[in-house]
């Protein structure tokens, strides 16, 4: 949280770059409201598993170090082969869809 403050500094001496877009990369402290947070791509019981691994809760804002932390958590319950994240942008902040593919069931 120390380096919060010291980003406005950072932001305000790279003028060309205000808009925030181009500039993503250099501003990892800046957060993101997040919506709604959905998983996609499982059964209902490997769903309940994976949101059970978020931390992340909707109607909060979050670094997308964050966000890549908590998809990070739900690929690593093991249960699946890849875990990936899908931000679209709504009128109340973003929808987070974490698009799952489930390991194969062993016999």
């Amino acid at each position: 949280d120390a380096g919060q403050s010291g980003g406005g500094a950072a932001a305000g001496s790279d003028g060309a770059k205000a808009d925030g877009k181009s500039s993503e990369s250099a501003q990892p402290q800046e957060r993101i409201l997040i919506s709604e947070i959905e998983v996609k791509g499982a059964s209902s019981e490997l769903r309940q598993v994976a949101t059970q691994s978020l931390v992340m809760k909707p109607n909060f804002a979050y670094t997308l170090k964050e966000v890549q932390e908590d998809v990070n958590r739900v690929f690593s319950t093991g249960y699946f082969s890849s875990c990936h994240p899908v931000a679209e942008d709504t009128r109340d902040g973003v929808r987070l869809t974490i698009e799952v593919k489930e390991n194969p069931k062993l016999t």
